[in-house]
């Protein structure tokens, strides 16, 4: 059935696709032939951050996977599998995806501490939440991080 799936179309098999198989499939059929090229791998990349931005988080995390498998000096598939695990609350594999992501070069380093940060307060752990949100220079950050850097420094305001 794997070889029928045409990434952005509908599968005959919808099951499989809520399984995740025929996904994981086309990529490792993908990546056993060779037959990489950087439009086929930036396809699979946009087609992860669709499914992120329409909450299909199974997909997504399939799709970044398989992004990250494909492209591993792009820090952008790794991002992508940390923010899933935020938003699925799995905070202690969060930490350890951003822990990797902080080494990449590219990354946005302001925002990987911060997220670092969350993960540490979700899990109680204020005093390294609070070191962590030290590091973070707030000026740098988008609209959406600013505001996610304030509420933490409300909260952390005891122990900063």
């Amino acid at each position: 059935m794997a070889k029928n799936l045409k990434f952005g179309t509908t599968s005959e098999n919808f099951f499989d696709l809520l399984v995740g198989t025929e996904v994981e499939s086309e990529i490792a059929n993908i990546r056993a032939k060779n037959n990489i090229d950087e439009s086929r791998i930036l396809y699979i990349y946009d087609l992860a951050c669709e499914f992120y931005q329409n909450y299909q988080l199974k997909e997504a995390e399939i799709l970044f996977a398989g992004y990250a498998g494909l492209n591993p000096y792009d820090h952008r598939a790794v991002g992508g599998l940390a923010a899933i695990l935020l938003l699925k609350g799995k905070h202690e594999k969060a930490l350890e995806v951003l822990n990797v992501l902080k080494t990449y070069p590219t990354n946005d380093f302001d925002e990987t501490i911060l997220n670092i940060s969350l993960c540490h307060y979700k899990m109680k752990e204020y005093q390294q939440a609070s070191a962590a949100l030290m590091i973070v220079k707030s000026s740098r950050l988008n609209s959406f991080n600013k505001e996610r850097f304030d509420y933490l420094s409300r909260q952390l305001n005891p122990y900063l």
